[in-house]
């Protein structure tokens, strides 16, 4: 009489174990069919949502003023012990960062898009300027000269970040799809800490050698190139746990799959 009890326990569970089964699979195919109607929805209509448009313009925008102010920020040439560095360490592992939180969230596609604004918007501040210092001086004002110091200084800053930053964003975009594609299940603090420490390195010999080659001796410039490289590592690896937060956050707040045909 217990053996058969037995015996129906056991097929009582694999009954439960069974039905159980079904309805996962049941709850799992019905989120799939939601996420493929919704990325079918955004294709047709190729539209995103309003919210995440905001967010493209926000961190569009965000990226725009520090990339200003690291430029800025790089005409001061400061020490830290023996090693002298330009003062746009401060700022631009942000950039770095805004970057990295971009290609995750909006892909490679779009990411080539925003490389190329911030490249414009460079070149729009060098013309700018470039179309200030050729205007007529005003006939009363003395204080112009300061003008055409910083200005002098700017245009030679400016060019160099924004060929520098071009061909290194592209780099960074480049490869950080590549280990998305390869490896889409590591942690995107992995992806852009691997990508950034090729790129950061070209960025840093291209913008030094071309802004400060004729004005800090190449001794210097390599020590300067060394303790840029180390300092930005070093900053934006801090920031990675706060990057990586923010991707989930907004991956999970704007239901990032059903957009992930940007990618």
């Amino acid at each position: 009489m217990s053996l058969n009890n037995t015996d129906n326990d056991n097929d009582l569970t694999k009954v439960k174990r069974l039905l159980s089964q079904i309805v996962n699979d049941m709850k799992r195919s019905g989120q799939e069919l939601q996420h493929l109607k919704a990325i079918q929805q955004n294709i047709v209509t190729k539209t995103m949502p309003v919210e995440v448009a905001y967010l493209l313009g926000a961190m569009m925008m965000l990226s725009g003023i520090l990339f200003i102010c690291s430029n800025l920020a790089a005409l001061k040439l400061l020490n830290i012990g023996p090693f002298p560095v330009d003062g746009g360490i401060i700022f631009f592992p942000l950039v770095y960062i805004l970057d990295d939180l971009f290609k995750e969230i909006y892909g490679e596609k779009m990411s080539y898009r925003f490389i190329w604004i911030g490249f414009a918007l460079n070149l729009l501040v060098i013309l700018g300027f470039a179309l200030l210092a050729l205007l007529p001086d005003s006939l009363f004002y003395t204080e112009n000269q300061s003008f055409y110091i910083l200005t002098a200084n700017m245009q030679r800053t400016f060019l160099a970040s924004a060929i520098a930053s071009m061909v290194s964003r592209l780099i960074d975009n480049k490869m950080f799809a590549k280990f998305y594609q390869k490896h889409p299940d590591d942690p995107m603090w992995l992806r852009a800490i691997k990508s950034s420490l090729v790129s950061r390195g070209f960025d840093l010999m291209i913008f030094d050698l071309t802004a400060f080659i004729t004005v800090v001796p190449l001794r210097d410039l390599a020590k300067q190139l060394f303790l840029a490289y180390v300092m930005s590592s070093v900053l934006e690896s801090l920031f990675l746990p706060l990057e990586n937060y923010l991707s989930d956050h907004v991956k999970n707040r704007f239901n990032y799959l059903h957009w992930g045909f940007y990618h």
